[in-house]
């Protein structure tokens, strides 16, 4: 079932495309940036409880159509009870799922996690470049 987060902290851009607004619930919201000095992006989330994930979700952008280069496809997810202790919980590694389609939603699994209360989101490659954008990050408990 669907968790229901909140901001913690990431890397942000301008405020109306910043990274609180991954998590906002709004599709047609994103988080979007192109600051190769700042890489990995990331973004950290607050599930209010200690969850073992079982799955998660990005949401593409809504003008992933016209700019299909932003896409990330690869990834590691952290989990941690204090924000200071991190532990890997996921990497993925060139990974292609995420096709050129405006506001769609793509689930990933995960098998096995320990429960954390934050999550943190380590973007390292997009499909073309460093400008990369995402619409929604959902966690699945």
């Amino acid at each position: 079932s669907p968790v229901k987060v909140t901001f913690v902290d990431g890397t942000s851009a301008e405020s109306k495309e910043g990274a609180p607004l991954v998590v906002d619930g709004h599709k047609w919201t994103k988080w979007c940036l192109d600051e190769p000095q700042k890489m990995p992006y990331q973004v950290t989330v607050d599930a209010g409880k200690q969850i073992a994930l079982k799955g998660y979700a990005l949401t593409t952008a809504e003008d992933t159509h016209t700019y299909p280069t932003r896409n990330p496809i690869s990834w590691n997810i952290y989990g941690s009870n204090d924000c200071k202790e991190w532990k890997l919980v996921k990497q993925v590694k060139y990974n292609r799922d995420l096709r050129d389609e405006n506001e769609q939603t793509y689930k990933f699994s995960i098998k096995d996690s320990k429960a954390w209360r934050y999550y943190k989101f380590e973007f390292t490659r997009m499909t073309e470049g460093t400008r990369m954008q995402l619409a929604e990050i959902g966690l699945y408990e």
